[in-house]
């Protein structure tokens, strides 16, 4: 298809409502590149971590047996509430995979972006001082 049948369905496309499927024409670098520049415009996520999890076969994520005691305390942690703290004994790798796979459990960030700016001394995100003039 010639460039600018491409450039047609994808102006076409960006003016449909979010969540409108791209034309099945349109070339899959272009709808890849509008997924990566315009994530509202993506289709939702169709996993799940159950999902995700039932296909790693090895690391710290593989499946064990239910009655391991680090499955039990992975599978009630994921039960709880977003913000609940994960169990001291899990894994780093593990909760590193569960923020990642799940941010609604992460804590909150513990720093303010006002807190990284005021801490920076030089460049264009410094803060001026004021200069005093002489009278």
């Amino acid at each position: 298809m010639n460039p600018d049948r491409q450039s047609q369905l994808l102006v076409h496309w960006l003016q449909q409502d979010a969540g409108t499927a791209p034309p099945v024409d349109l070339d899959l670098d272009a709808v890849q590149a509008v997924y990566c520049l315009r994530p509202d415009l993506a289709p939702p996520i169709r996993l799940d971590i159950d999902t995700i999890l039932a296909d790693v076969h090895q690391g710290p994520l593989a499946a064990r047996p239910a009655d391991d005691p680090a499955v039990a305390a992975l599978v009630h942690w994921l039960a709880e509430n977003p913000g609940a703290a994960p169990p001291d004994d899990m894994d780093d790798d593990v909760v590193e995979a569960v923020f990642a796979l799940r941010p609604d459990l992460a804590p909150p960030p513990r720093v303010a972006l006002d807190d990284i700016l005021g801490a920076v001394t030089a460049g264009p995100f410094a803060v001026a001082v004021p200069t005093r003039r002489q009278t």
